[in-house]
């Protein structure tokens, strides 16, 4: 099975480190890796080099093989540029067209889709989920993977699922965009519902057949030669609304892990380790009476005291303060 990566995200929901010209994946916060270098090599764990595709913009072209290259020199021959930022269907179907038209992906195969700046462990649990994703999808059914929720979030998409003995999988009864905070507990208590983790499993051919249907101009563009050429008229859409929301056999794998699409500072807040008093920190950060506190210091020092549920980012664009729980403003 291909796995095409997602790798032209703008991130800007995670300012001042994350900025339009320096995405977030490509951020290494606290850790060795940077969140591309972490999701190639959780892939590279079952598969080669070759299997991999990532998809980006070309202004990401450097940081991209870069970064690349210092995980294996082989995946820098593994990069395609989309020719316009058009969101995730395009994206996707285009890599799919480059795979297809090199003969690495036949009518009946199958793919994923996964984002390059997501957080998963233990990986070992999410990695052994993809051969029945493989078998899903290959079967003509769109796969979706999902998180059971720990806490009403509203920078998630949901979806509800029940079990089809069937096949073994969940049935998707269908989709939730990010709802306010009343709404997302209220589908929490509801039972049936799981964060919509953003990784997909498609069969080639069926992709097509559901594009068609829904998306008609994204799939003329894709039986073009020139799809390339045709890229810049398709509408920006994503795979979510273009397809998953509308086609009528989508399967859900229940990922029994930690997961975050590390998509605002409190979802970071909540994938670090935490000291006594609950405080977290990349950086030089010293905390001193301070309870529930996230401080991340990229150049300068900083000193958080007697002051609760703080987050406090230092970057070279500028400083960040806000309480907990109101860093999805930030993209605003």
């Amino acid at each position: 099975m291909k796995i095409v990566i997602l790798a032209g995200g703008k991130g800007t929901r995670l300012w001042p480190l994350s900025r339009e010209e320096y995405p977030k994946q490509f951020l290494r916060l606290g850790s060795q890796d940077s969140l591309l270098q972490t999701t190639a090599k959780r892939f590279l764990k079952s598969y080669p080099p070759e299997d991999l595709l990532f998809v980006s913009q070309k202004e990401y072209g450097e940081p991209l093989r870069m970064q690349l290259y210092e995980v294996d020199p082989a995946l820098t021959g593994r990069i395609i540029f989309e020719p316009a930022r058009r969101s995730t269907a395009p994206a996707i179907a285009y890599a799919a067209e480059w795979l297809a038209r090199r003969g690495e992906l036949g009518e009946e195969e199958a793919f994923l889709v996964a984002s390059a700046d997501h957080f998963i462990h233990p990986e070992e649990q999410f990695l052994s989920l993809l051969p029945s994703a493989e078998k899903l999808a290959c079967s003509g059914l769109h796969v979706v993977f999902g998180v059971f929720p720990t806490s009403p979030e509203t920078g998630y998409g949901y979806f509800k699922a029940l079990l089809d003995e069937t096949t073994g999988a969940l049935r998707v009864e269908r989709f939730i965009e990010k709802p306010s905070h009343e709404r997302a507990q209220q589908l929490i208590l509801s039972g049936d519902v799981f964060w919509n983790a953003g990784i997909f499993a498609f069969q080639y051919k069926r992709l097509k057949e559901d594009l068609r249907l829904f998306q008609p101009a994204l799939f003329d563009a894709m039986q073009a030669e020139d799809f390339e050429a045709k890229f810049h008229t398709i509408p920006a859409v994503s795979i979510d609304y273009a397809v998953m929301e509308q086609a009528e056999h989508i399967a859900a794998l229940r990922l029994d892990a930690s997961w975050s699409d590390i998509g605002s500072w409190d979802s970071l807040y909540g994938q670090l380790p935490h000291e006594a008093e609950g405080n977290a920190s990349i950086g030089t950060v010293l905390f001193e009476g301070a309870k529930g506190c996230l401080a991340v210091s990229e150049k300068k020092s900083i000193a958080a005291i007697d002051v609760e549920d703080l987050l406090i980012i230092e970057g070279d664009d500028g400083l960040l303060v806000t309480k907990r729980g109101s860093s999805q403003k930030v993209k605003e």
